[in-house]
C-alpha cells in the first residue's frame, strides 16, 4: 500500500500522543512521590518533638515487693494515661488535622539477678490519636495491624539477639547479654552483687498520613521505636 501524506500525519500524531501521555504520567509519578515525601519529613519533625515532649513514668515499682512491672490499668500513673500524655502532645503539635499517630508500649522482661532477658510483653491493641481529617487512616485495619507487627518484630529481634550473647555456661565477670536496667553492681570481697529492674520499657510509634491525591492513592506511614525518657522519675 502506497504511503500518503495523511497516513504519515496520523502516524506523528499518534506518536505525539503516546509520547506525551508516557511523558505525563512520569511528570504525575514524580509530583505524587514529592508530596509523599514533605509527608515524611512532617512525620520525622513530629517523632522528634514528640520524644523531646512530655512523658508519664513508663514503669511501674511496688515499694512493697520491690518489683518493677510493666504499666496497666491499675498502676500509677496508669497505660492509658501514658499514652495521653504523648498522644495529645502530638496532636498540639501536628501541621494539620490529617495526622495519625498509634501507639503501643512494650517490654523486655529481665532476670533481675542477671540482667539477662527472660521474654517479652506487649499491650495487645495500640492506641490512636487522630485529626478530623486523617479518615484515610483511621477508616482502615491498616495501621493497628502494621503497629502490632512493627512492635512484636522489634522487640523479638532485640530478644533473640540478647539470649544469642549470653554466656554459656553463666560467667560472672562477663557482662555480655546483660541489657537491663540496672539498678547496682558492685563486687563485695570475691562476690559481685547486681540488680537490675524486671522489665526494660519501650514505645513503638507509628505515624499515618494520607497524602494529596496526584496520581495514585496511598498513605504515608514513618516506623519509630524509641526508649521513654522517663523510667521511675
Amino acid at each position: 500500500m502506497k504511503r500518503t501524506n495523511k497516513n504519515d500525519h496520523g502516524i506523528v500524531l499518534v506518536e505525539f500522543a503516546l509520547a506525551f501521555s508516557l511523558l505525563l504520567i512520569i511528570i504525575l509519578g514524580f509530583a505524587q512521590l514529592y508530596m509523599v515525601s514533605l509527608d515524611k519529613v512532617d512525620h520525622f519533625a513530629l517523632a522528634t518533638q514528640v520524644l523531646m515532649g512530655p512523658q508519664e513514668k513508663s514503669v511501674s515499682y511496688d515499694s512493697a515487693t520491690g518489683i518493677f512491672s510493666a504499666l496497666d490499668g491499675s498502676t500509677s500513673p496508669t497505660s492509658d494515661e501514658f499514652y495521653d500524655t504523648v498522644g495529645n502532645f502530638f496532636l498540639s503539635r501536628v501541621p494539620s488535622d490529617k495526622f495519625a499517630l498509634y501507639l503501643l508500649s512494650g517490654y523486655l522482661l529481665i532476670d533481675p539477678a542477671t540482667g539477662f532477658v527472660l521474654d517479652l510483653e506487649m499491650d495487645a491493641v495500640p492506641k490512636s490519636y487522630a485529626g478530623v481529617n486523617s479518615t484515610g487512616c483511621t477508616n482502615v485495619v491498616g495501621p493497628n495491624h502494621r503497629t502490632g507487627r512493627f512492635a512484636a518484630n522489634r522487640l523479638d529481634l532485640m530478644k533473640v539477639w540478647a539470649q544469642s550473647q549470653q554466656p554459656t555456661p553463666a560467667d560472672p565477670e562477663n557482662d555480655d547479654g546483660r541489657v537491663g536496667v540496672k539498678i547496682y553492681d558492685f563486687k563485695l570481697g570475691s562476690t559481685r552483687y547486681r540488680q537490675y529492674q524486671d522489665v526494660m520499657p519501650f514505645l513503638f510509634m507509628v505515624i499515618c498520613t494520607k497524602p494529596v491525591n496526584i496520581s495514585f492513592t496511598t498513605n504515608v506511614y514513618t516506623y519509630q521505636m524509641v526508649v521513654p525518657r522517663r523510667n521511675l522519675n
